[in-house]
Protein backbone atom coordinates (compact mmCIF):
# COMPACT_ATOMS: atom_id res chain seq x y z
CA UNK A 1 0.00 0.00 0.00
CA UNK A 2 2.98 2.32 0.47
CA UNK A 3 3.39 2.42 -3.33
CA UNK A 4 -0.11 3.87 -3.66
CA UNK A 5 0.85 6.54 -1.11
CA UNK A 6 4.07 7.30 -3.03
CA UNK A 7 2.01 7.85 -6.20
CA UNK A 8 -0.25 10.19 -4.23
CA UNK A 9 2.84 12.14 -3.10
CA UNK A 10 3.67 12.48 -6.79
CA UNK A 11 0.28 14.12 -7.30
CA UNK A 12 0.95 16.43 -4.35
CA UNK A 13 4.05 17.59 -6.24
CA UNK A 14 1.88 18.18 -9.35
CA UNK A 15 -0.48 20.34 -7.25
CA UNK A 16 2.43 22.40 -5.89
CA UNK A 17 3.86 22.77 -9.41
CA UNK A 18 0.52 24.25 -10.54
CA UNK A 19 0.29 26.48 -7.48
CA UNK A 20 3.65 27.92 -8.48
CA UNK A 21 2.11 28.99 -11.79
CA UNK A 22 -0.49 31.06 -9.95
CA UNK A 23 1.65 32.39 -7.09
CA UNK A 24 5.03 32.23 -8.90
CA UNK A 25 6.88 31.18 -5.80
CA UNK A 26 10.14 30.33 -7.54
CA UNK A 27 11.34 28.90 -10.83
CA UNK A 28 12.98 25.94 -9.03
CA UNK A 29 9.49 24.78 -7.94
CA UNK A 30 8.98 23.79 -11.58
CA UNK A 31 11.17 20.77 -10.81
CA UNK A 32 8.31 19.34 -8.76
CA UNK A 33 6.57 18.20 -11.95
CA UNK A 34 9.35 15.81 -13.05
CA UNK A 35 9.82 14.77 -9.41
CA UNK A 36 6.12 13.89 -9.24
CA UNK A 37 6.54 11.81 -12.40
CA UNK A 38 9.48 9.98 -10.81
CA UNK A 39 7.36 9.11 -7.75
CA UNK A 40 4.52 7.85 -9.95
CA UNK A 41 6.80 5.75 -12.17
CA UNK A 42 8.67 4.36 -9.15
CA UNK A 43 5.39 3.40 -7.45
CA UNK A 44 4.07 1.72 -10.61
CA UNK A 45 7.27 -0.25 -11.16
CA UNK A 46 7.36 -1.21 -7.48
CA UNK A 47 3.86 -2.67 -7.66
CA UNK A 48 4.72 -4.55 -10.84
CA UNK A 49 7.86 -5.98 -9.17
CA UNK A 50 6.55 -6.76 -5.67
CA UNK A 51 3.04 -8.11 -6.28
CA UNK A 52 2.21 -11.47 -7.79
CA UNK A 53 -0.40 -11.86 -10.53
CA UNK A 54 -3.85 -13.01 -9.38
CA UNK A 55 -5.04 -14.02 -12.84
CA UNK A 56 -3.73 -14.29 -16.34
CA UNK A 57 -4.97 -14.34 -19.89
CA UNK A 58 -3.41 -16.43 -22.64
CA UNK A 59 -0.22 -14.92 -24.06
CA UNK A 60 -1.76 -13.55 -27.30
CA UNK A 61 -4.43 -11.73 -25.27
CA UNK A 62 -1.82 -10.34 -22.86
CA UNK A 63 0.27 -9.12 -25.79
CA UNK A 64 -2.77 -7.33 -27.25
CA UNK A 65 -3.65 -5.82 -23.85
CA UNK A 66 -0.01 -4.81 -23.33
CA UNK A 67 -0.03 -3.07 -26.70
CA UNK A 68 -3.20 -1.20 -25.68
CA UNK A 69 -1.47 -0.14 -22.43
CA UNK A 70 1.55 1.04 -24.44
CA UNK A 71 -0.66 3.02 -26.83
CA UNK A 72 -2.46 4.63 -23.87
CA UNK A 73 0.89 5.58 -22.34
CA UNK A 74 2.16 7.00 -25.65
CA UNK A 75 -1.03 9.02 -25.99
CA UNK A 76 -0.50 10.31 -22.44
CA UNK A 77 3.02 11.44 -23.33
CA UNK A 78 1.79 13.07 -26.52
CA UNK A 79 -0.97 14.93 -24.68
CA UNK A 80 1.36 16.18 -21.93
CA UNK A 81 4.62 16.80 -23.75
CA UNK A 82 3.97 17.28 -27.47
CA UNK A 83 0.44 18.69 -27.86
CA UNK A 84 1.40 21.59 -25.57
CA UNK A 85 4.28 24.04 -25.93
CA UNK A 86 6.74 22.24 -23.65
CA UNK A 87 8.86 25.10 -22.35
CA UNK A 88 5.92 27.41 -21.65
CA UNK A 89 3.98 24.61 -19.95
CA UNK A 90 6.67 23.03 -17.77
CA UNK A 91 9.17 25.83 -17.23
CA UNK A 92 6.71 28.57 -16.36
CA UNK A 93 8.14 32.08 -16.32
CA UNK A 94 5.16 34.02 -14.99
CA UNK A 95 3.71 35.00 -18.39
CA UNK A 96 0.10 34.22 -19.26
CA UNK A 97 -0.27 31.54 -21.94
CA UNK A 98 -2.87 31.06 -24.66
CA UNK A 99 -5.51 28.33 -24.76
CA UNK A 100 -5.19 25.63 -27.43
CA UNK A 101 -8.58 25.12 -29.08
CA UNK A 102 -7.63 22.45 -31.63
CA UNK A 103 -6.28 18.91 -31.65
CA UNK A 104 -6.62 16.82 -28.51
CA UNK A 105 -7.21 19.94 -26.39
CA UNK A 106 -10.20 20.80 -28.56
CA UNK A 107 -11.69 17.35 -27.88
CA UNK A 108 -11.73 17.85 -24.11
CA UNK A 109 -9.99 20.18 -21.70
CA UNK A 110 -8.04 17.41 -19.93
CA UNK A 111 -7.36 14.61 -22.44
CA UNK A 112 -4.57 13.18 -20.29
CA UNK A 113 -7.00 11.83 -17.69
CA UNK A 114 -8.70 9.24 -19.94
CA UNK A 115 -5.27 8.17 -21.27
CA UNK A 116 -4.00 7.79 -17.70
CA UNK A 117 -7.03 5.71 -16.67
CA UNK A 118 -6.84 3.42 -19.70
CA UNK A 119 -3.10 2.88 -19.23
CA UNK A 120 -3.64 1.49 -15.73
CA UNK A 121 -6.71 -0.48 -16.78
CA UNK A 122 -4.84 -2.21 -19.62
CA UNK A 123 -1.72 -2.65 -17.46
CA UNK A 124 -3.85 -4.45 -14.85
CA UNK A 125 -5.42 -6.69 -17.48
CA UNK A 126 -1.99 -7.42 -18.95
CA UNK A 127 -0.21 -8.17 -15.68
CA UNK A 128 -3.10 -9.63 -13.67
CA UNK A 129 -1.96 -7.73 -10.56
CA UNK A 130 -4.95 -6.43 -8.60
CA UNK A 131 -2.87 -3.84 -6.74
CA UNK A 132 -2.13 -2.06 -10.02
CA UNK A 133 -5.88 -1.70 -10.58
CA UNK A 134 -6.43 -0.25 -7.10
CA UNK A 135 -3.45 2.07 -7.43
CA UNK A 136 -4.61 3.16 -10.89
CA UNK A 137 -8.10 3.91 -9.58
CA UNK A 138 -6.77 5.92 -6.60
CA UNK A 139 -4.36 7.81 -8.83
CA UNK A 140 -7.07 8.47 -11.42
CA UNK A 141 -9.21 10.02 -8.66
CA UNK A 142 -6.18 12.11 -7.67
CA UNK A 143 -5.79 13.09 -11.33
CA UNK A 144 -9.46 14.10 -11.63
CA UNK A 145 -9.15 16.22 -8.47
CA UNK A 146 -5.95 17.72 -9.90
CA UNK A 147 -7.53 18.73 -13.20
CA UNK A 148 -10.66 19.98 -11.42
CA UNK A 149 -8.49 22.32 -9.33
CA UNK A 150 -6.62 23.38 -12.47
CA UNK A 151 -9.87 23.94 -14.34
CA UNK A 152 -11.60 25.84 -11.58
CA UNK A 153 -8.89 28.01 -10.04
CA UNK A 154 -5.54 27.80 -11.78
CA UNK A 155 -6.06 27.85 -15.54
CA UNK A 156 -8.46 30.83 -15.50
CA UNK A 157 -5.55 32.80 -13.98
CA UNK A 158 -2.76 31.46 -16.20
CA UNK A 159 -4.43 30.94 -19.60
CA UNK A 160 -6.02 33.74 -21.62
CA UNK A 161 -9.65 33.24 -22.62
CA UNK A 162 -10.02 30.08 -20.50
CA UNK A 163 -13.62 30.84 -19.51
CA UNK A 164 -14.63 30.93 -23.19
CA UNK A 165 -12.70 27.72 -23.82
CA UNK A 166 -14.67 26.05 -21.01
CA UNK A 167 -17.95 26.96 -22.72
CA UNK A 168 -17.02 25.17 -25.95
CA UNK A 169 -14.83 22.28 -24.85
CA UNK A 170 -16.02 19.47 -22.55
CA UNK A 171 -14.19 18.82 -19.28
CA UNK A 172 -13.17 15.13 -19.59
CA UNK A 173 -15.54 13.23 -21.86
CA UNK A 174 -15.48 14.17 -25.56
CA UNK A 175 -18.69 14.85 -27.43
CA UNK A 176 -19.45 14.18 -31.08
CA UNK A 177 -19.10 17.90 -31.74
CA UNK A 178 -15.79 18.23 -29.87
CA UNK A 179 -14.24 15.30 -31.77
CA UNK A 180 -14.18 17.54 -34.85
CA UNK A 181 -11.32 19.46 -33.22
CA UNK A 182 -9.00 16.56 -34.12
CA UNK A 183 -9.20 17.59 -37.77
CA UNK A 184 -8.30 21.23 -37.11
CA UNK A 185 -4.75 22.52 -36.69
CA UNK A 186 -3.76 24.83 -33.85
CA UNK A 187 -4.06 27.79 -36.25
CA UNK A 188 -7.70 26.87 -36.90
CA UNK A 189 -7.15 25.43 -40.39
CA UNK A 190 -8.40 21.96 -41.42
CA UNK A 191 -5.65 19.33 -41.49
Amino acid sequence: MHYVALGCVGFLFFYLFDLNKVKFIHRIVNLLFPLGLVFLVYATLGIMRDFAPSFGFPLPVRVLLGMMAAVSLMMQFYVLFFALPFKKTYWFDGNVQHVIYAGVYGVCRHPGVPCFFFFYLFLWLTAGIHMILWAGLVWTVMDVIHVYVQDRWMFPKTLTDYETYKQYTPFLIPTRHSLRALSISEEGKPL
